[in-house]
């Protein structure tokens, strides 16, 4: 390796230090941030950074190979900051040290040119360790410092010097990594484990409410028993996941050990890497393959991930996402690449309009309860629109939200709308049978699938139609159910029923919100005594003893359906 070799990165150039950076070095040496967490070199002048060059820098390349390069921007040629491997007096080791001029600070310069160096001391200079220093209080760069993988280890003082600095040190993973298993972080386990037990509680805790012998609950237990059976669930997988997971990595190969299965991806089956804020994805170049996803919560993930990401093209330095990279490499969207741009472009406009406008409406709509025909009209269209459009655009815009981007998807616009469909029967009326309840509900949900179904088969890896496909069943089970009873009460032209009956007994449940119950006799088809949950002026108003009218409705679907009045 030459000593006047330079290191490239996808935005920068790294190249030794040379007398016609001297007035650039006299800004740096100057500049707020240097003198603060650096320090003062005395340097007044440009003539005295050539100065510093000749005798400080120079003499390190010629004995080492190595030393101090400047940062210089590719988009503009500006020099923009130094990094280097310095030989330093009173540290143990190779010290990596950078620093920016104050403008080119918060766009990731500094860990791209000191992750490029250190990917360098390693190849090229043949460093197994390297050591960093920093202030107490230049948390910046020991932030930096921490996602290069380096670790605190003590603190010093420095010769001619008084104040304490932290000292940091790395080792290369290549030697220390083959063949380590990686498991979760002990604080992790213990905060699952609080979580879990929260929700197994909470899950139980629905699942005896749906169960209680209140028969003025038996709608809300279609809600209820499921969302009790959900969190069951997420809490065990939960556990497990923390508890059972593993990663090991092989000499040509990485492997995840999940509590229901083993994925093995040879390093020449990685496509690539990309890291979202809380984990590194490993991305396989086969599209039947599943990518791996490599949590932060792992411990030692700061390794990890400096090992693994130098070995394959990196997403985030390219500056897109994979899934934005496989939808313009698909050829069924469009001709040419251009064109798939351009399209993928006004449909995410599309759907963005339609996700806010799905919120919007649901929100308005929650609150309509004098005129519920604006759920038939407004309302029921909006996830079948979203559906067609998903099935239209071939999957181009997925169903699902990614996690740690910001592109659309159409979950807003299906998940919103059906929720509100499903909670405002619950507020509507009480249902007196669900008998026929379940033919049109299922009619609704496995035509709504189907349609999905079309739109994933012939755009989505396996695993993901699994996945979607079973999101898509939820959120179209929830459309159905509210759908199917608003319709039955909004297009009801049956001749009401009259009966009256008497108020048994009444109570006030105290909690989270308070609910008010009057306990009604036995009244026409009805042939038990029912607890009805009422409003708070209805239930003031009456008195044990008093008569009530009930008023019953055969539906629309023969779902029969009453209400109460004093």
């Amino acid at each position: 390796m030459s000593v006047n070799d330079s290191f490239q990165t996808d935005r920068l150039t790294l190249r030794p230090v040379s007398i016609d950076d001297a007035h650039f070095i006299y800004d740096l040496m100057n500049s707020a941030g240097w003198l603060q967490f650096i320090g003062d070199r005395n340097i007044g002048s440009v003539m005295a950074a050539e100065k510093y060059i000749r005798e400080r820098m120079f003499p390190q390349f010629n004995r080492l190979g190595f030393g101090n390069y400047t940062i210089i921007s590719k988009s503009d040629n500006n020099k923009i900051g130094t990094v280097g491997l310095f030989d330093r007096d009173g540290v143990n080791g190779i010290d990596l040290g950078f620093a920016l001029l104050p403008e080119f600070e918060g766009f990731g310069y500094a860990y791209e040119a000191a992750k490029r160096l250190q990917q360098a001391a390693c190849e090229d200079f043949g460093l197994d360790e390297l050591s960093a220093i920093t202030t107490k209080d230049n948390s910046r760069s020991q932030q930096l410092l921490k996602r290069l993988a380096f670790e605190t280890e003590s603190s010093l003082i420095l010769p001619n010097d008084t104040e304490e600095l932290l000292l940091f040190k790395w080792k290369n993973p290549d030697k220390e990594l083959i063949g380590k298993i990686f498991k979760y972080s002990k604080v992790l386990r213990i905060i699952t484990s609080i979580l879990g037990a929260l929700l197994i509680f909470a899950g139980m805790a629905l699942l005896g409410f749906a169960f209680f012998d209140y028969e003025s609950l038996s709608a809300v237990k279609y809600v209820f028993i499921p969302m009790g059976v959900i969190l069951l669930g997420l809490a065990i997988m939960g556990l497990l996941e923390v508890y059972k997971t593993r990663f090991i990595i092989g000499r040509n190969e990485l492997t995840r050990i999940a509590p229901f299965y083993t994925r093995v991806l040879k390093f020449n089956e990685i496509k690539g890497t990309y890291e979202r804020q809380s984990n590194l994805e490993i991305l396989p170049k086969n599209a039947r393959k599943k990518k791996l996803m490599i949590s932060e919560y792992i411990k030692g993930y700061a390794g990890l991930s400096f090992y693994l990401r130098p070995k394959f093209p990196n997403y985030n330095v390219m500056g897109i996402s994979p899934e934005l990279d496989e939808i313009y490499n698909n050829e069924s969207y469009g001709a040419t690449m251009d064109d798939r741009k351009n399209k993928y472009i006004q449909n995410s406009k599309i759907v963005k309009r339609l996700n806010l406008a799905s919120w919007i409406i649901s929100i308005v709509s929650f609150f309509i309860s004098f005129y519920i025909e604006f759920f038939i009209f407004i309302l029921i269209p909006i996830p079948l629109f979203g559906i067609f459009l998903f099935w239209r655009l071939k999957g181009m815009i997925p169903l699902l939200e990614i996690k740690k981007t910001d592109l659309p998807s159409f979950s807003s616009n299906l998940l919103v709308p059906s929720l509100g469909l499903s909670l405002k029967p619950i507020f509507l009326n009480d249902i007196l049978s669900f008998q026929n309840f379940w033919m049109p509900a299922l009619i609704i949900v496995i035509v709504l699938t189907a349609f999905t179904l079309a739109a994933l088969i012939n755009t989505m890896k396996n695993h993901r139609v699994i996945i979607y496909l079973s999101f898509a069943i939820i959120i179209n089970s929830m459309y159905a159910y509210g759908t199917t009873l608003i319709i039955n009460h909004v297009l009801d032209k049956s001749e009401a029923k009259v009966y009256k009956t008497v108020v048994l007994d009444k109570r006030i449940e105290y909690g989270k919100y308070t609910n008010y119950y009057i306990k009604i006799d036995k009244w026409g088809p009805q042939s038990k005594i029912k607890d009805i949950d009422v409003d708070k002026t209805f239930y003031n108003q009456t008195e044990i003893g008093d008569r009530v009218i009930i008023i019953l409705h055969q539906g629309f679907f023969k779902i029969p359906y009453y209400n109460v009045y004093q």
